[in-house]
């Protein structure tokens, strides 16, 4: 990579600055607010106070921002809240780590709540699914006849059924009538999740549902009115609780995840409490999070946003409420998980790679990472064929993952191919500096680049249909001459080419007699060229350098090779050369264009934009780490 001017003071002061615009954002947005210039009509009321105080550690103290309806700027703040407490964690300077701590506790005071109009209570909708859940809705109405808890008396509560269900549970229907009311639906109607979901929602009237997947009995102390006022109060989009398992673990049933070029992971855990409304003592007991386990209360309106048309169409029953969930996470969603509210769920069922894969050609990702609260880890890598994946260019984004992943293991079966028949090559070219920087192939890199000992082309071409097993066939170029299998036969220090193509790539194989990994072991060389060796030349093994997978044969010295290649700043990223990333504009022999960061993304915020990486730095092109 060539070098390219750094702004000052590197990232930390950069993200400083940015904190301080966002700071002073939120200052010009109070004082607007102060001095009336938002627009008072009846369904925008605003109330301030206490007056805004700025400290030295840069707190925000808004007691009550009352809002009849929210607006996209909460979702926003929210958003940026998530990013803010991700990355504070694997911020290294302790005072800008504080500042970003202090930044999320004073934004998280944020509320644009509203108070609900009737009975809490009579705002929602408990909706049972007596279909594709049938043997936890037996479990729970059995325990609500024996144990009829008090917020079942002021709840409405809805039955799915079809007429193979409504036998089963005719006789809990009719015990429990003056509480329940139940739907029956035609086998058209049910024969998803979420077919029986839509048709049974347009019977409810409330705005707001509860979702009972999976429970199989209610804690009889659930405190029902405290546990939906932040959702009712508009504080939260989705609300759920702790779950408890058969064989008696207990979880907070909250998750966070990452979703970064492709890859998917999910953690146990979360990374900061929700303040869900002003009073201390009672909004410390919620966990913000991007997935959870339990059964949720959610504003209809909200809930059928997530159904996408891939949804409603094609998605399993296993995999349902992963895409939703994992959709309101996309939308911005703001859920919290109380910690003490539990649930007592069925034991939880191991998905298999088939079920993931349902999830991944949906939501358009091909790798899952999933770290359970057993703490087991549940990892799939899905090939571009599976996922259905486009590999097409768009600017200043990534192609999908699994695009990039064939061309990483066209390279990387080559190179086992060549091992296998003890075949001489070494990386060249973006293959090298790639391997050298990132461990890896490039992951905007065009094609791959390595050279081959000339002598072994006769004996290569005969094993064509090796690489034909692994997707690969040869287009051969040997400019009319034919390359010598004794080396000392020759003084030419090249011969040979292979096009090794596969359905979206190709790899640049050159043939050379002399290779310079040649340096350590000279007796393979012809004696014409032993002059051009140091006389104090080390004997033995070949450099390898490790490309995530692989160890693969690389010059002499990696790092040299890399910088007079490409130049000084080879550490700091750039793009391919032929998109704009090199001075010259015909090919990569040229110094490469760096920056602070990579340019706009022309969908942004989308997972394969190039601009969520920073401009160095290799661990962040490894599994999802935040």
């Amino acid at each position: 990579m060539g070098v390219g001017k750094r702004e000052w003071g590197g990232r930390h002061q950069s993200s400083l600055l940015f904190v301080v615009v966002f700071m002073c954002t939120i200052v010009l947005y109070e004082v607007m607010i102060e001095i009336n210039l938002f627009d008072n009509t009846p369904n925008r009321v605003l109330l301030v106070s206490p007056k805004f105080l700025h400290r030295r550690n840069q707190s925000l103290f808004f007691n009550n921002i009352i809002i009849e309806k929210k607006k996209p700027i909460f979702e926003e703040i929210n958003h940026f809240i998530k990013l803010i407490s991700k990355s504070k964690r694997f911020e290294r300077k302790n005072e800008l780590r504080k500042e970003m701590l202090d930044l999320v506790r004073s934004l998280n005071r944020l509320s644009p709540g509203h108070t609900p109009k009737n009975n809490i209570g009579q705002n929602v909708t408990l909706i049972l699914n007596g279909i594709q859940d049938l043997d936890n809705t037996l479990a729970l109405l059995s325990d609500l006849k024996q144990h009829l808890p008090d917020w079942s008396k002021k709840t409405r509560i809805l039955v799915a059924l079809n007429n193979k269900t409504n036998g089963k549970l005719s006789v809990y229907l009719k015990q429990l009538k003056p509480i329940l009311e139940w739907v029956t639906l035609t086998e058209e109607q049910s024969k998803l999740i979420v077919s029986t979901l839509v048709n049974a929602i347009q019977k409810v009237t409330t705005p707001y549902v509860f979702l009972v997947r999976g429970a199989r009995k209610f804690d009889n102390i659930l405190n029902w009115d405290q546990f939906l006022k932040p959702l009712l109060r508009g504080y939260v989009d989705v609300v759920s609780g702790a779950v408890r398992y058969p064989n008696g673990n207990w979880h907070s049933g909250c998750h966070q995840s990452k979703l970064i070029w492709s890859q998917y992971k999910t953690q146990h855990g979360y990374d900061m409490i929700r303040h869900n409304d002003g009073r201390k003592s009672q909004n410390k007991l919620w966990v913000q999070c991007d997935y959870f386990d339990g059964p949720f209360a959610i504003k209809i309106d909200i809930l059928l946003a997530a159904l996408s048309p891939k949804i409603r169409k094609i998605c399993p029953d296993p995999m349902f409420y992963k895409h939703v969930i994992y959709t309101l996470n996309n939308l911005n969603a703001i859920m919290s998980v109380s910690q003490t509210t539990t649930f007592y769920m069925d034991s939880p069922k191991e998905l298999t790679r088939r079920q993931w894969l349902d999830f991944a050609f949906i939501s358009e990702i091909s790798e899952i990472i999933a770290i359970n609260t057993d703490h087991s880890i549940t990892h799939y890598e899905f090939n571009y064929t599976e996922v259905n994946c486009v590999c097409s260019n768009k600017a200043n984004m990534l192609k999908p993952r699994a695009c990039m992943r064939n061309l990483h293991f066209m390279l990387m079966n080559t190179y086992k191919l060549f091992d296998k028949y003890n075949y001489g090559y070494t990386n060249e070219d973006g293959s090298g500096m790639s391997a050298t920087k990132l461990d890896d192939t490039l992951p905007w890199d065009l094609d791959q680049d390595f050279a081959f000992r000339s002598s072994d082309f006769a004996d290569l071409v005969k094993h064509e249909d090796e690489f034909q097993k692994v997707g690969m066939y040869f287009a051969k170029e040997l400019e009319g001459k034919t390359c010598l299998t004794n080396i000392t036969d020759t003084e030419d220090f090249a011969c040979g080419y292979i096009g090794l193509r596969g359905r979206n790539w190709r790899l640049e194989v050159w043939g050379e007699y002399l290779l310079l990994g040649d340096l350590y072991q000279p007796w393979k060389l012809n004696p014409l060229y032993q002059h051009l060796l140091p006389s104090n030349r080390i004997h033995g093994n070949d450099t390898k350098v490790r490309m995530r997978d692989h160890w693969s044969q690389m010059r002499p010295n990696p790092g040299q090779y890399s910088r007079l290649r490409y130049g000084c700043d080879i550490l700091h990223h750039a793009k391919h050369w032929s998109e704009g990333g090199g001075t010259n504009k015909k090919s990569s022999w040229g110094n490469y264009i760096t920056g602070p960061r990579f340019q706009q993304c022309a969908i942004e915020g989308h997972h394969l934009c190039l601009n969520q990486y920073l401009a160095d730095g290799n661990i962040q092109f490894q599994q999802p780490w935040a």
